[in-house]
């Protein structure tokens, strides 16, 4: 018996043609032996569905297709595929599995910092960034390696650029460091990005607002000029601005 269903878009990322497509995926929230089962329908294209039913985990759904897909070098642009967020333990089990945390804030919780649950925790369906996801086996090895506190440590003090999508979005909003300086924007096999330096310290974020006009078109606020974006050889130009 299902209680709840829901459909949604999803981006999907081939990650050989640089390509990005949109599928229909069906949510179905259910109970089996008394517990939550999610089960998922995923129109990989207009001839095939893939189908999985009766996980308790969402997670685990989630995972089925992605295995799918990346026999086929494309990857799910959702966070629950994000390569430094994770579902496990407690929260797992409180949230079936549907809800995924951001490991570098889990650090700094447990060493009782205040955090914005904002850049904490995410759905596992939620829309991501095409840099941020990954494969299912090295999400796993980050996963491992972050318990067995085997990242790489930062040394303060440092610069590094760090690179973030542009979404087909008139106004976007972006989640980065405090200390970050936004350098440029460009194209790259028409996705769009935005390029910025990253401080020391890294610990707290903000909302950057990033508003995206069209060659011709009227808008108001107070905003920053940062760069032009030409998408098919010319053929799309957008005026990328931070609303300041």
């Amino acid at each position: 018996m299902y209680e709840r269903i829901r459909e949604q878009t999803i981006r999907v990322y081939d990650t050989k043609t640089k390509e990005i497509s949109f599928h229909k995926v069906i949510v179905e929230e259910g109970r089996l032996n008394g517990h939550i089962a999610w089960s998922l329908y995923f129109a990989k294209s207009n001839e095939e569905t893939l189908e999985v039913r009766d996980r308790y985990f969402l997670s685990d759904a989630l995972n089925y297709i992605r295995e799918n897909l990346e026999g086929e070098n494309k990857l799910i642009v959702v966070r629950g595929a994000d390569r430094d967020c994770a579902s496990s333990g407690m929260q797992a089990d409180m949230t079936a599995g549907s809800s995924v945390s951001k490991l570098e804030m889990t650090d700094r919780l447990n060493r009782g910092e205040k955090i914005n649950m904002q850049d904490y925790m995410f759905g596992v369906l939620e829309d991501s960034r095409i840099e941020c996801v990954t494969t299912i086996q090295k999400q796993e090895k980050y996963y491992a390696n972050w318990l067995a506190g085997n990242l790489p440590k930062r040394n303060k003090g440092m610069k590094t650029v760090w690179k973030f999508e542009l979404k087909m979005e008139t106004l976007q909003e972006i989640s980065m460091p405090l200390q970050s300086k936004i350098l440029s924007v460009g194209v790259i096999q028409n996705i769009g990005y935005l390029w910025a330096e990253v401080s020391e310290p890294m610990d707290e974020t903000q909302k950057v607002k990033i508003l995206t006009v069209p060659t011709g078109a009227e808008f108001q606020g107070n905003t920053e000029f940062i760069g032009t974006l030409m998408y098919k050889e010319g053929e799309l130009v957008q005026h990328i601005f931070k609303v300041i």
